[in-house]
């Protein structure tokens, strides 16, 4: 039995709670099941504690908060300054802590962190400066420089964030992806560190047995969860399509916006709600949308969490690299896909209506927790 040290930010307000934080639950999840103990080393403020001592206190082997010093609120600038200062001065980290760890730590301990936040990197960076021994893997579920762009875009102004994930990466023994088509993004644009670079895939959240459709529910329910402003994902070719189709078909859309879409026939807009929520709403669809962006690479983790339900999965394709991520979501042989045109959306959806549910349910298991956690600690990787 190994220890694993688990670095990541995370947040306790349902209202905060993104994408990124529902994956960082998911790794704890599977981490903890792997049979080694588990320390969570938690990134959140004073406030979040209670909570999460609540949620992950009987979960891991043992959990020591750490405080935040980049601000959530504050502008994508600021934070960046802020990270640069830790970089060059060093992130202070409580005292305290280190007597904590010291009897977790030996020549087979693994050290993981989880960005973004890349507070993580310096927490670990501490660390393993007090440990230069330890096995450190870096896991990436989306990245710095080509975060919103593609990969020409890396112009002058993301050169400070490319520097930054450079310096990150330069600390690591292994950087981990959460899907194929990052990794091989980021071995181009970081060729000095491609040996490092593997990749895992993205697993689902485990959310019990689907609850039984009402009687009541003749639609079939098609939903879209996330938000969708128009600088980064193209929701209007949806909107349009659905409100084109028969009664017995309607479309749920949950998020934030710049766009001001209103109701229609069998078109209902909602506002931003908690995951919690979305999460019961997610399983009473009958087919769930997956829009990908229009102007980067990285695949929406909202993707996969909920592969593990018994209904259809339609992938939206968008963007100049939709191939590229097509061709890599083929893979799972769970997904349906569309282009981001009217009449394909139209076409996607008035087939699946017509199709019964079928998945491949060894595969899916391959996509568990504990699997996905199995396949980030394993030692098979040689660089």
């Amino acid at each position: 039995m190994r220890n694993i040290i688990f670095v990541s930010e995370i947040c306790a307000s349902k209202d905060k709670t993104n994408s990124t934080h529902i994956l960082t639950s998911g790794l704890i999840e599977g981490l903890a099941q792997t049979g080694h103990n588990l320390i969570f080393i938690a990134i959140c403020e004073t406030s979040e504690e209670p909570y999460l001592e609540e949620k992950y206190g009987q979960l891991v082997d043992k959990l020591i908060f750490a405080r935040r010093y980049c601000s959530t609120t504050a502008g994508k600038y600021k934070r960046l300054l802020q990270l640069y200062r830790y970089m060059l001065f060093g992130l202070p980290i409580k005292k305290q802590i280190y007597p904590q760890l010291a009897e977790y730590i030996n020549e087979e301990t693994i050290l993981i962190s989880h960005s973004p936040s890349v507070e993580s990197v310096f927490f670990c960076k501490k660390i393993k400066n007090k440990y230069p021994a330890i096995r450190y893997i870096q896991y990436w579920s989306d990245p710095l420089a080509l975060s919103g762009i593609l990969p020409e875009q890396v112009g002058i102004k993301r050169l400070p964030f490319k520097w930054l994930e450079n310096f990150c990466y330069s600390k690591a023994t292994e950087v981990v992806y959460g899907t194929k088509t990052l990794m091989d993004f980021q071995a181009t644009l970081f060729q000095k560190h491609q040996n490092k670079m593997r990749y895992v895939d993205w697993g689902y959240i485990p959310k019990g047995e689907k609850p039984n459709k009402k009687a009541t529910e003749q639609k079939l329910n098609v939903v879209y969860s996330g938000n969708y402003y128009s600088s980064i994902r193209n929701i209007l070719p949806l909107y349009n399509a659905m409100d084109k189709l028969d009664y017995d078909i309607c479309l749920n859309v949950y998020g934030l916006s710049d766009l001001t879409l209103k109701n229609t026939k069998n078109v209902y807009i909602h506002e931003r709600i908690s995951a919690e929520k979305i999460q019961e709403i997610e399983w009473n669809a009958d087919i769930l949308v997956a829009l990908m962006n229009t102007n980067c690479i990285q695949i929406p983790g909202k993707t996969f969490y909920n592969i593990d339900i018994n209904q259809h999965i339609l992938v939206i394709l968008d963007g100049k690299y939709k191939e590229q991520l097509r061709e890599y979501l083929e893979t799972f042989h769970r997904f349906a896909f569309c282009e981001n045109n009217e009449e394909s959306i139209k076409q996607a959806i008035l087939a699946l209506s017509k199709t019964d549910y079928s998945i491949d349910w060894d595969s899916i298991e391959k996509l568990s927790p504990k699997n996905i956690a199995l396949e980030l600690i394993s030692e098979n990787f040689v660089n």
